[in-house]
């Protein structure tokens, strides 16, 4: 739920656009704060209001990151689940102030399997690991083990259905999608 606006591409169109047309008194600053180019804005300060947002959810029992749209039986569901749970990791990490190379890992394989055009599962169930290896930015130590990533999803922080934890973060989740199409994600 923290964070700032982004705009990329038709949003950006579409966001000033409207702007120019209805409020063009704060034009001017919203280019300032957006710079051409750029995906949010020049400065932020999300980090400074965003663990106090996450303490008061947990006081209410409410999630403080929403759940990414997953359409129900599409072919890709499981790939949107691994993106998700992808994405609030490196979400906690950025938080934590964890190394940029770190959170990049992570930010790059999940635009990669984002991008994956076949389901990932299908692709560990004709390929096995190195299927998985073979996506953009996964690579072998997020698919097979040894990495950050993997640690993580060894110790389950991503929040999803595990496996014994014998093999890496991508390997265990299509690993368990494959066998009993449970993810453990609601």
């Amino acid at each position: 739920m923290t964070g700032d606006l982004t705009l990329a591409n038709q949003q950006r169109e579409f966001f000033f656009g409207v702007l120019d047309e209805e409020f063009p008194d704060l034009a001017d600053r919203y280019r300032q704060r957006y710079p051409e180019g750029s995906y949010g804005p020049a400065r932020s300060n999300w980090k400074l209001f965003a663990p106090r947002l996450k303490t008061l959810c947990a006081e209410y029992g409410i999630r403080d990151r929403l759940p990414r749209p997953v359409i129900p039986g599409d072919k890709r569901t499981l790939n949107e689940r691994i993106v998700e749970a992808l994405a609030n990791r490196l979400y906690y990490m950025e938080l934590n102030n964890e190394p940029s190379r770190r959170v990049w890992a992570y930010r790059k394989a999940a635009w990669a399997i984002e991008d994956t055009p076949q389901d990932v599962g299908l692709i560990y169930q004709a390929m096995g690991r190195k299927g998985l290896e073979s996506i953009d930015n996964v690579g072998p130590k997020m698919a097979a083990g040894g990495g950050a990533a993997d640690r993580a999803f060894a110790r389950n922080d991503l929040g999803l259905a595990r496996d014994n934890g014998e093999a890496g973060a991508m390997h265990t989740y299509t690993k368990l999608d494959v066998k009993s199409s449970a993810w453990g994600v609601n």
